[in-house]
């Protein structure tokens, strides 16, 4: 109790100042009424046609069809019925999205999507871009647990004329609670059949334990493993507190994970921290004040065996800690227009040892800084017309042992425009029209910089709705920065190139879904030409790599996916059921071969990913199964080791329980009235890879065998 009300202090007295700040600019206004709300705030703000909300409450993916086309959206719920323990695995199941691992628990990953390279997608933790430029492979280094996500949205294809430099081939958007933002209840039991709580709890602590055979259990810094060791195990412990007043919403969690390995020198632990706040304030008659802060940080060290140099480095390791914070304020109702204010940092130390039982001969230190403050305005027409204007500011510094002393500096200007056709009288109108609307969208991104010069970046959509039926149409330009390490690292088995150019891309697509009751099917259909990717190259596998500008990379395909929900009584009792799957298909066409030569990066990519899940529910019980089938090509399949499999299946599980846990206690013998403190309990169990399937993500790293993980829940 003392720790919330200290956290309820703190929280009103960062308000109240920002507050008074903001309060003071703003003119009050007569009969002036309020415009919107945002989902979330930051660059990219969503505005959704009709029946495009996303229902948090239900474990179906709903489309938002933004000014972006089609955004997929990942609701809390999905994420509590997948078998999962961090982000990294909830994105795995994410249609068109390649997840490529290198060891246990997310320690390091690359994010990937329609045949993109690893820092080609551009991520962001409520509006506030995580980008990595010391080398692009952290930029998933994140603070961010499974359950503190609201939800995920995730925008396919490029998309600068809205968030920038790095959006070439798409963004991933994590929106993390903001709170309960529920009336306040008591797990507390009064009597018989007077019960009351609260539909999330504010507060849980929750434990996990996995355990699984090791692969390779010979070789690396190990020659050999005691019996006790031939088995993976993981620990996890979090906490999570909620609380909220009438005006302020707010959150904190931590998390301790470690584990030792399932293989030599994979051994990991990770500490994580988390807070946020968020609150509303009607400012004057009419206009209000949205804010939300959060931060966050991780402290990162994990074995590298393989990941950057194999077979030399089995005995190399890394420290990896990242501290990140966002911060928005957004003023609307005004006559005048809208305004957002934002403002994000990200602060990276890594420190990498080539040879753990020996560091003096090789390691290096890298401490990259960035700073990324925003201002956007917004103003809407009665003809059913929007026009949205930014200029952000973003550098980016680092100090390193091996890149120097160096920081670049961009400057960029957005100008959007959004129209109605079909509804001229006023904005708010279009999604009244049960029949049909029509939606008409352009922007252009600006970017300055000292060395690129000015380059611009166009795009735009279309979107049409007639009656449950949905049309999308959408191009757009993207481009993606040479991070310090392609421009200046240097090592025995990797040569800088500063003369490497920024990448670029076109993107087109098209798409259609259909949604009525029980069903939603969609499909979609697209094209990326991308131009002076830059790639790492060598001619044998004892060579160094080399980043060279390739020749240009197209890269296209489509996919197909249903979902299907119903409800019903089974026994007597409340029973669910989701059944979903999903296809992607893509194919690479490079401009010009580049001989046998061996690329790390630019050509390797899915040709096919089909994603199949089943979650049924009866009372108080879960149960999903997942299916993923993922064909891999490209570079990987010259490297990967004499028969191994490039098409493989993954079959994932995860069956959980609620209840509570009470005590009955007697508080007036005299009257015979007992109370009875019930706190709500979840218990799961999960199962990863059940078929025991070897795969690889990347050609010298296998990865996690069958593994079984215990978890249990309390709310407190």
């Amino acid at each position: 109790m003392k720790l919330n009300r200290l956290g309820i202090c703190c929280a009103r007295l960062l308000w109240a100042a920002t507050v008074t700040w903001v309060s003071t600019a703003i003119p009050t206004v007569a009969g002036a009424s309020f415009h919107h709300k945002l989902e979330f705030l930051g660059p990219g703000d969503t505005v959704v046609m009709a029946e495009a909300v996303v229902n948090r409450g239900s474990f179906q993916k709903r489309t938002i069809y933004s000014r972006l086309g089609l955004v997929q959206v990942i609701t809390a719920a999905d994420i509590k019925a997948m078998p999962v323990r961090t982000l990294n695995e909830v994105l795995q199941y994410a249609a068109g999205i390649d997840l490529r691992q290198r060891g246990p628990n997310g320690v390091q990953a690359d994010l990937q999507m329609q045949g993109s390279t690893f820092d080609q997608v551009l991520l962001l933790v409520n509006g506030v871009k995580m980008s990595d430029p010391q080398t692009g492979h952290h930029q998933l280094n994140l603070s961010i647990s499974p359950e503190v996500i609201e939800r995920i949205e995730i925008v396919k294809g490029a998309a600068a004329h809205m968030y920038g430099v790095n959006a070439m081939a798409g963004v991933v958007n994590i929106i993390t609670k903001t709170g309960t933002h529920r009336k306040k209840t008591m797990p507390f039991v009064e009597g018989v059949g007077r019960s009351s709580k609260s539909p999330e709890p504010s507060t849980f602590f929750s434990t996990q334990q996995g355990i699984g055979s090791k692969v390779n259990p010979s070789g690396g810094a190990r020659s050999s493993l005691l019996p006790e060791e031939n088995y993976y195990r993981a620990q996890s412990y979090r906490f999570l507190q909620q609380f909220e007043t009438e005006q302020l919403t707010a959150w904190y969690g931590a998390e301790v994970d470690y584990g030792n390995g399932y293989r030599p020198n994979t051994a990991f632990q990770q500490i994580r921290a988390n807070a946020g706040i968020h609150g509303q304030k009607e400012l004057k008659p009419g206009i209000r004040l949205d804010q939300q802060l959060t931060a966050g940080m991780i402290k990162n060290q994990f074995g590298a065996n393989g990941f950057y140099a194999a077979p030399r480095d089995s005995s190399s390791y890394e420290f990896v800690n990242t501290l990140w914070a966002g911060w928005s304020a957004n003023i609307s109702g005004s006559p005048l227009g809208d305004i957002l204010f934002s403002f994000g940092g990200r602060s990276n130390q890594d420190r990498y040892i080539f040879n753990q039982f020996n560091p003096s001969f090789y390691q290096n230190f890298h401490s990259t800084s960035v700073v990324n403050p925003m201002i956007e305005y917004s103003y809407r027409f009665r003809m059913a017309l929007m026009i949205k204007a930014a200029v952000e500011y973003r550098k980016e510094m680092i100090s390193s042992t091996n890149l120097g002393d160096r920081y670049r500096e961009f400057w960029g200007k957005r100008l959007e425009l959004v129209w109605y056709p079909l509804k001229p009288e006023t904005l708010n109108s279009v999604a009244d029209d049960p029949k049909q609307d029509l939606q008409i969208a352009a922007g252009l991104y600006q970017m300055n910089n000292s060395v690129l010069g000015t380059v611009l970046y166009p795009g735009g959509s279309l979107l049409y709705r007639y009656k449950k039926h949905f049309f999308t149409s959408r191009w757009g330009t993207g481009q993606r920065l040479p991070t310090f390490t392609d421009l200046y690292y240097k090592d025995p088995v990797n040569l800088s190139n500063p003369n490497l150019k920024t990448e670029s891309s076109v993107y087109y697509d098209a798409g259609y879904r259909w949604n009525r009751g029980k069903w939603n099917v969609q499909t979609n259909a697209f094209r990326r030409d991308n131009s002076q990717l830059i790639d790492r190259v060598k001619d044998s596998l004892s060579a160094p790599w080399i980043p060279i500008n390739a020749v240009g990379l197209r890269v296209q395909g489509w996919d197909i996916g249903f979902q299907y929900q119903t409800d019903y009584r089974f026994l007597n009792r409340d029973m669910y059921l989701r059944v979903g799957s999903s296809y992607s298909r893509l194919e690479a066409l490079r401009g010009e071969p580049v001989g046998n030569q061996i690329s790390q990066y630019a050509v390797s990519f899915l040709p096919q990913q089909w994603i199949n899940s089943v979650v049924v529910g009866l009372a108080n019980c879960q149960l999903s199964v997942y299916h993923r089938m993922v064909e891999r090509a490209g570079s990987i399949t010259v490297q990967l080791p004499s028969g191994t499999n490039t098409t493989y299946h993954l079959w994932d599980a995860k069956f959980s329980a609620n209840g509570k846990i009470g005590l009955s206690k007697n508080t007036s013998s005299r009257y015979g009235i007992s109370h009875q403190i019930q706190l709500p309990v979840s218990v799961w169990v999960q199962i990863q890879n059940i078929s025991n399937t070897l795969y690889r993500d990347f050609a010298s790293i296998p990865l996690l065998p069958r593994w079984v993980t215990v978890g249990l829940q309390v709310a407190l």
